[in-house]
């Protein structure tokens, strides 16, 4: 006890910062706990799903004119379980495909009043073979890969639009910037 005539300064006490120090310290460790448990748990039904092969339908967007080629995958192939209905429509599918590859793509001019059929019976043909896959348990996805050339955003924009359509929503899309020589090689 201090008196009032004495020389010794007060002692400062550091029990009450290093014992709330302490608990906060054991709650986040309690908390990093938890999330290492809960990280475990979701790698291990990430691994036990099935992982799908996934290849791209490639359109490319240029100012003038939007090209689709087609992935090379045989799909006879993939979807060999298929009945006798099914192979049938799948045929024509690959049919159109090789034709499609052959001759480096299929060429759509694109105006400001365009509205082609082509580009929507290609993204029913992802839609159609993604559902079927899926119906039936094959790995198997497409999705729809942009390439953008230079002056091309106008087409850009549009296959956006046309991708927003409910009907085409679910597929799967990415986005690639042509390098600035691509659309040269093209236009012959």
């Amino acid at each position: 006890m201090l008196t009032v005539g004495s020389s010794r300064k007060p002692a400062l006490e550091l029990f009450p910062f290093i014992s709330l120090f302490l608990c906060v310290i054991g709650v986040l460790a309690f908390l990093q706990n938890l999330l290492v448990m809960g990280d475990i748990g979701a790698t291990e039904e990430e691994a036990a799903q099935p992982q799908i092969f996934q290849t791209a339908y490639r359109i490319e967007a240029m100012s003038d004119r939007i090209v689709l080629h087609p992935p090379d995958a045989d799909l006879k192939e993939i979807y060999s379980s298929l009945n006798l209905e099914e192979l049938a429509g799948l045929n024509s599918v690959q049919a159109g495909r090789e034709r499609d590859s052959n001759s480096k793509g299929r060429t759509l001019f694109f105006e400001p009043t365009f509205d082609d059929l082509s580009l929507q019976l290609a993204l029913n043909e992802i839609s159609s073979l993604n559902l079927l896959a899926k119906e039936h348990g094959i790995e198997y996805e497409e999705f729809v890969l942009l390439s953008i050339h230079s002056g091309g955003s106008d087409t850009y924009h549009y296959l956006n639009r046309v991708l927003d359509v409910p009907t085409f929503k679910h597929i799967r899309s990415g986005l690639e910037i042509a390098p600035p020589d691509a659309s040269a090689d093209n236009t012959q």
